[in-house]
């Protein structure tokens, strides 16, 4: 079975993208994926409708884009998945987002001095501008995160999603993948949705 190559579109503080990228790495344990993990902030997205207690976050979040960026610049795609989840534990499990914490998870990976620096450097925000642009470009306006797409039939599609409050693991999580990549086949489908009744359970796993 050859290799998929997908996009994974993710902003660090959406909990709900955080299980989704968690179920990714679940798959990718099993299934030949390769991942392309994508910036796509939800400050720049929904800053003229968030309330004051989100928008503060996305602040955050977005500034750790800027660096998940500059990072790319320098160090190449690979280190997107480490900081990614480096932040992800910050954000969702430590609550703790200061750029003394940002720093202290860089540690000596990194050009610490360089990378603190881009936090508050929007010239990064064109990048991430560009990759929210090809989001948009496959699955429409309408969408937050996590976004995944790849091909299928020489054809790049995608889908907001999928939502999910508990991470699946080990047959659960390929069945999963396998519906859901499944439903690319159908050029005609966009949409299946119901009311969510429960905040995202995050999971032990990281």
């Amino acid at each position: 079975m050859s290799q998929t190559k997908i996009n994974f579109y993710f902003d660090p503080g959406c909990p709900w993208c955080w299980n989704t990228s968690r179920w990714i790495k679940e798959v990718q344990k099993s299934r030949d994926l390769s991942i392309n993990w994508k910036s796509f902030s939800l400050y720049i997205k929904n800053k003229d409708t968030m309330s004051e207690k989100y928008l503060k976050k996305s602040i955050i979040t977005h500034r750790m884009l800027r660096l998940i960026e500059a990072s790319r610049e320098k160090y190449g795609n690979t280190v997107v998945d480490d900081l990614y989840t480096k932040f992800g534990i910050l954000v969702h499990y430590k609550k703790k987002t200061t750029d003394k914490d940002i720093k202290d998870v860089l540690s000596t990976t990194y050009d610490t001095k360089y990378l603190l620096s881009t936090l508050d450097d929007n010239s990064w925000d064109k990048n991430i501008l560009n990759s929210m642009q090809d989001a948009f470009d496959i699955v429409g306006n309408d969408i937050g995160t996590p976004i995944i797409t790849f091909k299928s039939n020489k054809k790049e599609v995608g889908y907001f999603g999928p939502i999910i409050t508990k991470v699946p693991i080990g047959r659960k999580a390929l069945l999963l993948w396998d519906n859901f990549s499944g439903l690319c086949q159908y050029e005609d489908f966009y949409e299946i949705k119901r009311t969510r009744k429960e905040n995202p359970h995050l999971p032990d796993i990281v």
